[in-house]
């Protein structure tokens, strides 16, 4: 086991998502909920790599510092190396004994960042779990589909394109299998 400062880090939790699962419902409990939880069962939410898109606590600049999208626009993004430093120190000084890391981008992570995400939590834990909820896939598109159709202006008068869209663009979550082999 890894031990830090004398405490011995049993494992990781790791909650990836899916979107529209209640993930940022779940993040925000965990969030508000941080000092209880280390408190009560030694597990630690941890500030590190938390990007607070608004209300959502999540540990998007983890994922970042993996893989970052063109479709991510932050400048300074934490590398590998700062993020893990920064995990040890924190569990070190809150005396954790599980991390619980989540972040919706995880579900992105494909082939070789996959990898790379797994690698770099083993150098900080022993132990990784993996947290995936999943819905049923037709709310699921409906769900989808209703956040782009607010979000994509140009949507807004063109049923057609904004189905096309988002069958285009989330086809490939919507076979469970394919998507959890990973």
């Amino acid at each position: 086991m890894k031990s830090y400062g004398g405490f011995n880090l049993m494992k990781c939790v790791l909650h990836i998502g899916l979107s529209k699962t209640g993930t940022s419902a779940i993040q925000n409990f965990l969030w508000n909920n941080r000092a209880k939880l280390l408190e009560s069962y030694r597990i630690l939410y941890p500030e590190t790599g938390i990007f607070s898109g608004g209300e959502i606590f999540a540990h998007y600049f983890i994922v970042w510092s993996i893989f970052k999208s063109k479709d991510v626009e932050i400048k300074k993004i934490p590398s590998k190396s700062e993020i893990k430093k920064s995990l040890i120190s924190e569990l070190k000084n809150k005396e954790a004994l599980s991390l619980l890391i989540s972040c919706e981008s995880f579900m992105h992570l494909q082939n070789e960042y996959l990898i790379q995400l797994k690698n770099f939590l083993y150098e900080i834990v022993d132990n990784l779990s993996i947290i995936v909820y999943l819905r049923r896939q037709d709310l699921w598109c409906e769900s989808s589909y209703l956040q782009v159709a607010k979000v994509k202006h140009g949507f807004k008068n063109s049923f057609n394109v904004s189905v096309r869209y988002t069958l285009e663009n989330l086809e490939w979550l919507l076979n469970y299998y394919r998507f959890l082999k990973n």
